[in-house]
């Protein structure tokens, strides 16, 4: 036997001598492909039972919104965007998120919700929060179509202008600076 490449050689009453490592490593492969199988399993039989919805909504503007948010309902994380298509000359549906929700029994979500881009936070991503209020309507089925609600994003410039706006109501003259720390003159 050539031992360092683990290479079989035959002797001289014919027997096959092999190196005790080789069916050492093929045991260690064999464990590691099935604790492979065992964790893909424990990730995926729980959601096997799971009943989920594809569904889509349109809009005209999803500041920040990216593949893999959160869907929101009722305030629990109920799926992820799954696709954002831009469709440029259609003005009915200038952009169409696709979203998959998991969803037991429990949580369905009735045809008639409204989703709507929000930010939990100024510094958080974008997520879609799926709005139950008055919603009365069976579930939402597979491919089906959520109505939109947009929500004013607040930027710097509407920021900007709102303050001018104010400063204006309260009389006070923004085309003149203020200097800090001499007298009005009279």
């Amino acid at each position: 036997m050539i031992p360092e490449l683990g290479v079989p050689v035959k002797s001289a009453n014919t027997e096959i001598i092999e190196n005790p490592r080789v069916p050492m490593n093929r045991l260690v492969i064999l464990v590691a492909m099935v604790l492979v199988c065992a964790v893909a399993l424990a990730l995926v039989l729980p959601r096997i039972h799971e009943r989920h919805v594809v569904f889509r909504a349109c809009f005209h503007h999803v500041a920040g919104l990216q593949p893999m948010a959160v869907v929101r309902a009722a305030g629990v994380d109920v799926g992820r965007v799954q696709t954002i298509e831009a469709h440029l000359g259609d003005q009915a549906c200038p952009v169409e998120v696709g979203m998959i929700v998991w969803d037991p029994h429990d949580r369905e979500i009735p045809s008639d919700s409204v989703a709507v881009v929000t930010f939990d936070s100024v510094l958080s991503p974008a997520i879609i929060d799926i709005d139950l209020r008055g919603a009365s309507l069976p579930p939402i089925r597979e491919s089906g179509r959520l109505k939109s609600r947009e929500v004013e994003f607040i930027n710097s410039d509407h920021v900007a202008r709102n303050l001018v706006m104010a400063l204006r109501a309260a009389g006070v003259d923004n085309e003149k600076p203020a200097q800090v720390g001499k007298e009005p003159s009279k």
